[in-house]
């Protein structure tokens, strides 16, 4: 489950913390929602995100069928989500 934030949130935690793409999924702040996880890069990710302050960036991919994520397989807008 994941809890997410509004902009007020300290810009320097956001950069510590992992990114998480989805695929055909976007997460907007303010909003709890459950995720699925399928890829292990995408559970390292999360895990690293549970070791740091259960803090996640979660990221819509531009095409959900792509494996090999990289910045221009993901948009540049995301949102800062809390794992409970």
């Amino acid at each position: 489950m994941l809890e997410t934030f509004d902009d007020s949130f300290p810009v320097e935690k956001l950069r510590k913390a992992p990114l998480i793409p989805l695929r055909d999924t976007v997460i907007f702040p303010h909003v709890s929602t459950p995720l699925i996880i399928r890829r292990d890069t995408s559970l390292r990710g999360l895990l690293e995100g549970l070791k740091k302050q259960r803090l996640v960036v979660c990221v819509a991919q531009r095409s959900p069928d792509q494996e090999l994520i990289d910045r221009s397989a993901v948009y540049s807008v995301g949102t800062l989500a809390r794992v409970r």
